[in-house]
């Protein structure tokens, strides 16, 4: 298994009503972990939104267009400016989670560990050894931390408020040795939702 790149797995999921739902929610998870830690980044950097932390020297700039990937898509984003004030000159700051979302890899291989975390928690003490500062390994941890909780709100979310008239359940091949099995439930106006994995 560690043999195969992490990014490839997704990639090689069966083409299914399954499987292109599974890859659906996990296209969603990652763009809401890449989103919260990217603010979170802002945050750290500049303190919370209209309350700047007065001991920082940076500031939030506005926004300009970006992009991120994950696997071989490319995605068009608002990204967030933060500008650096340091002897009365001003530089921009390179975002960890920006610069870090560039690798088309980094943001897949984050959401398959948060993935196969939420499998089992033994692979919680694999993941990510001695990261810290805003490494990109950090960037990378803090994604996965994001994925498992779009996981859990999955997990946890009631089903009771949907009629499911029909239940799929699929084994999504995402390498040699690693399948997903999936449950998709189909409700009575024919959506689509992935109860679990």
């Amino acid at each position: 298994m560690d043999n195969v790149p992490l990014a490839e797995r997704l990639a090689q999921a069966e083409d299914s009503e399954v499987g292109k739902a599974f890859d659906s929610f996990m296209h969603t998870a990652a763009r809401m972990a890449f989103t919260a830690v990217l603010f979170n980044e802002v945050e750290t950097l500049c303190g919370k939104a209209y309350h700047p932390s007065e001991s920082s020297d940076c500031q939030r700039a506005g926004s300009a267009p970006g992009r991120y990937f994950f696997g071989s898509e490319e995605f068009r984003i608002s990204r967030p400016r933060v500008r650096k004030n340091k002897g009365g000159k001003s530089k921009e700051v390179r975002l960890q989670t920006y610069e870090a979302a560039q690798n088309r890899d980094s943001l897949h291989d984050a959401m398959l560990r948060a993935f196969m975390a939420g499998m089992s928690s033994r692979e919680h003490k694999r993941m990510f050894k001695g990261a810290s500062g805003t490494s990109h390994g950090e960037v990378s941890q803090l994604w996965q931390k994001e994925g498992e909780r779009c996981i859990e709100e999955l997990r946890s979310r009631d089903l009771g408020k949907a009629d499911y008239v029909v239940l799929m359940l699929d084994g999504i091949m995402l390498g040699n040795d690693l399948c997903a099995v999936v449950a998709l439930g189909i409700t009575v106006d024919g959506e689509k939702h992935i109860l679990d994995f």
